[in-house]
């Protein structure tokens, strides 16, 4: 890339590097390119330097890329961006994410069959994602969910985006840098997946990278923090690699900047297979394995009993027992105001994940009660009784904030983002969800339904209906040339662009910028 156009690469099974054509200087400096096979059909995306200008290419010969699109990312910006691309597959259908360095968004557009591309949802902070400069964007698919995971470099966090089978954009969990990690600037981030288990490798400009693991439901578990040593180029690194070499087995490769050489380790995250099980609503017990399990209690009473490896223990609603066996264990608890207790800690060994229980990542924010063999812990109306290993007594002073909190888990929520669905020139059906959703129907005698929300439809040419669905909804007309006249009560006598419209629960009408008559 760069320099005008890419040249694309066959790699072969012993590691050699084919030609295999390319895309013409026609694409400009290309600074991110995503490709994807659509059946029979493959596609390229691309970015044209310090532009949000996305180039769509189809594939006609083997080699051989015909440029089919090109979109603003942003029309109503300045066209000055810097995007970072990847593709994915939700919902049987294929996606293409673009996150965007300047207004600091994580865009979906599906691919259609022909290759062109349809905005679906954007995300920003008034849906959660509260980042600055995105620069990294990997996706994989754990436990039937589709996850996009962000490294922004100006927040110096990582973040972790559910991708709905409709293409609209969930936030489900957000990591930001701390003393104890080492991902400031995030200036590379991996994403591998092994033995059930996926992996979020993150480099940083303090020297040094932080490995996590993704849990069911989307969040960050932190697992290992590795700082610079001689021989391992982690000063500022620039660039990373990760490879699964065996099961439970990583290799990395790093690069610093400035420097023209990189070096390698192991990373032996799971190397005796563990096991991942989730308890039902009704309470019941949980039984690890020798590996590195992920246990997790269900709405009941349920007890949870890990084995040797270096094991997370979640607990849920109800009143529950964990035990973590032999290994560094984490124990993360959810609020549910009731008591739960450790059988076993270990200090200095084990760790505690308190970060749902409050947003004060502080030791003052627990109340410590010591007891003969261990210690009470109050955080609210929760209540975690730790029962020591060696029956030995706990107070405040044997912990450090870094004992109870795991990452710096930035409060996001689970939030339902606005959708922006735009139809073709058929008769579509496109269906809002429960935020403010933007409902374009084109050509065609479309069917709106804004569902939850204050939205806003915009049928286009043709005889559409537009529901809004509770909430405060419009029905906008601003495309439209010429005059008008709308009327909510009566839609017979709608004249131009809205003629044979019908509306229901539509509260408030934009007119077009002619001469309209317009009636509530």
């Amino acid at each position: 890339m760069g320099g005008g156009g890419a040249a694309l690469f066959q790699v072969t099974q012993a590691g050699q590097l084919l030609a295999a054509g390319g895309i013409g200087a026609a694409a400009g400096t290309v600074t991110a390119i995503a490709p994807v096979t659509t059946g029979s059909d493959s596609f390229v995306y691309t970015v044209v330097r310090q532009t949000d200008q996305i180039m769509a290419w189809r594939q006609t010969a083997p080699g051989t890329f015909t440029a089919i699109e090109t979109l603003r990312h942003t029309p109503e910006g300045s066209g000055l961006d810097q995007l970072a691309l990847t593709t994915a597959q939700a919902g049987g259908a294929h996606w293409l994410l673009a996150a965007s360095h300047v207004d600091h968004t994580l865009t979906s557009y599906r691919i259609e069959a022909d290759g062109r591309l349809q905005i679906t949802a954007r995300l920003g902070a008034d849906g959660g994602l509260g980042i600055a400069g995105p620069a990294h964007v990997e996706v994989i698919t754990f436990q039937g969910q589709t996850y996009a995971i962000l490294g922004a470099t100006g927040t110096s966090s990582v973040s972790v985006v559910r991708i709905e089978a409709d293409g609209a954009l969930t936030v489900t969990d957000q990591v930001n840098d701390t003393l104890d990690t080492r991902f400031q600037g995030v200036t590379a981030l991996q994403v591998v997946e092994t033995g059930g288990r996926v992996y979020v490798i993150a480099a940083g400009a303090d020297d040094g990278l932080t490995v996590m693991t993704l849990l069911p439901g989307g969040r960050l578990a932190g697992l290992q923090t590795i700082a610079h040593q001689p021989g391992q180029d982690l000063m500022n690194p620039a660039a990373l690699t990760a490879q699964v070499v065996s099961p439970g087995i990583i290799r990395l490769y790093s690069a610093e900047q400035g420097v023209a050489a990189f070096s390698g380790w192991t990373l032996n995250v799971d190397p005796a297979g563990g096991i991942t099980q989730q308890a039902g609503a009704g309470g019941g017990a949980l039984a690890g394995t020798a590996g590195d399990d992920v246990l997790i209690g269900g709405a009941g009473a349920d007890a949870i009993t890990a084995g040797a490896g270096r094991d997370i223990l979640i607990d849920g609603a109800g009143q529950d027992t964990l035990t973590g066996g032999p290994g560094a264990d984490l124990f993360v608890f959810q609020p549910d105001g009731l008591l739960d207790r450790i059988q076993d800690f270990q200090p200095g060994v084990d760790r505690l994940d308190l970060s749902a229980l409050t947003r004060n990542h502080s030791l003052d924010a627990i109340g410590f009660q010591t007891l003969s063999n261990g210690v009470r812990l109050t955080i609210g109306a929760d209540q975690i009784q730790i029962v020591t290993a060696n029956g030995q007594p706990l107070s405040r002073s044997d912990f450090r904030t870094s004992d109870l909190f795991d990452l710096w888990h930035i409060d996001v929520g689970v939030t339902a983002i606005a959708r922006i669905l735009t139809g073709g020139g058929a008769n579509d059906l496109l269906q809002g969800g429960v935020a403010d959703d933007i409902l374009t129907g084109e050509a065609g005698n479309d069917t709106l339904r804004g569902d939850m929300g204050d939205d806003v439809l915009n049928g286009g040419p043709g005889a559409d209906l537009l529901d809004g669905g509770p909430g405060i909804d419009t029905a906008d007309y601003t495309g439209s040339t010429g005059s008008l006249r709308v009327d909510l009560m009566f839609p017979h006598v709608n004249t131009n662009i809205a003629l044979g419209d019908t509306f229901q629960s539509i509260e408030n009408l934009i007119g077009s910028q002619g001469m309209d008559n317009l009636r509530g």
